[in-house]
């Protein structure tokens, strides 16, 4: 759901591939979305995919930094994030979502 093409892009650098992309291309999804990050955020989000999304940066982050650049993101970064999205569902009456992040977040700490 999210972080699934960077990671099939860094599985192919491993085996030898060269990836590239088109600055031209134009994706198509079948959600849609506001013109503002934080409508969507607050209030469009869905559960299972804000679980993925506080779950799937940190996977990717454990399997392809350096220990360094892993710890500085788990610290830093990571921790930024998950507060800052938790505010703003709280801030749109959305429990559900908050709970949703927080999971997929913990999710993230444990062996994957």
């Amino acid at each position: 759901i999210h972080y699934e093409e960077s990671d099939w892009a860094m599985r192919a650098l491993n085996f030898g591939y060269r990836v590239v992309y088109c600055p031209s291309s134009v994706t198509y999804h079948d959600i849609q979305i506001s013109k503002s990050i934080f409508e969507n955020i607050g209030s469009r989000d869905l559960g299972d995919r804000v679980y993925f999304y506080g779950r799937n940066r940190a996977i990717f982050m454990k399997k392809y930094a350096t220990k360094l650049n892993y710890f500085i993101f788990m610290i830093l970064f990571n921790n930024i994030f998950m507060l800052t999205y938790v505010f703003i569902y709280l801030k749109n009456g959305r429990l559900d979502l908050a709970r949703s992040f927080i999971r997929g977040y913990l999710s993230s700490l444990s062996k994957h």
